[in-house]
């Protein structure tokens, strides 16, 4: 004998079927939640989780064949459209070598599925640089959200005007961002005067509005 082990291991592709809030299938999924992964075959000899660009390990009291419940508090989490995919690492080594000391390589990935991971406002908004004519005004507003917003993420204000008479929506971009940030400023343009309801979108995600006996309330900013 050469002193060399062979691993003869079987495995099976992990699958995922779907990705949910853990309050339920139709509750959004907001930065900081647990969502459950239901699938099959999703426990590996060690499992990582997928989300965009990061990646995370799990514990195993976190995973069962068929099901995953996992805490969406990665700090490295960036609120969004993206991803999600269950990875699985093989360990070489000595069979009676440890877990650390194993030499960790890429096993079978699953399926991936889209997940809306949406943020949320944090506190007051803020307007400053207010001026206007003809009715309309402009402004700059400044928001705080619960995550790092990265300088490539695309992050709009969404205004929807409080006004039983032909209500008006406006859409803006931030302004450019030049560093990671969960501040973030956007110039309002020539506008109604009134008040509004806020949404801001992250990557296609949006923070969810306030909803009390099945009207909107907030969080609303006034111009």
């Amino acid at each position: 004998m050469d002193g060399r082990n062979i691993l003869v291991s079987p495995f099976a592709n992990p699958v995922i079927y779907a990705a949910e809030s853990e309050k339920g299938k139709k509750h959004p999924v907001f930065i900081g939640d647990k969502i459950i992964l239901c699938g099959d075959s999703l426990k590996g000899e060690k499992t990582l989780i997928r989300i965009g660009s990061v990646i995370s390990p799990l514990n195993d009291d976190e995973i069962s064949k068929t099901e995953i419940s996992l805490a969406l508090d990665n700090p490295l989490l960036r609120a969004g459209e993206q991803d999600l995919q269950i990875v699985h690492k093989i360990g070489f080594g000595h069979p009676n070598a440890q877990k650390d000391e194993l030499d960790w390589r890429n096993g079978p990935s699953s399926n991936k599925i889209r997940i809306k991971l949406r943020p949320k406002i944090v506190g007051e908004t803020r307007v400053s640089n207010k001026s206007g004519s003809n009715g309309l005004i402009s402004a700059d507003m400044t928001a705080k959200l619960n995550t790092i917003l990265g300088t490539h993420q695309k992050t709009y204000i969404l205004l929807n005007e409080l006004s039983p008479d032909e209500p008006c929506s406006y859409r803006f971009p931030a302004t450019s961002k030049n560093e990671d940030t969960d501040e973030v400023i956007f110039p309002i343009n020539r506008i109604k005067a009134g008040k509004y309801l806020v949404r801001i979108e992250v990557d296609r995600a949006e923070t969810v509005l306030e909803m009390q006996d099945g009207v909107y309330r907030g969080p609303v900013v006034s111009f």
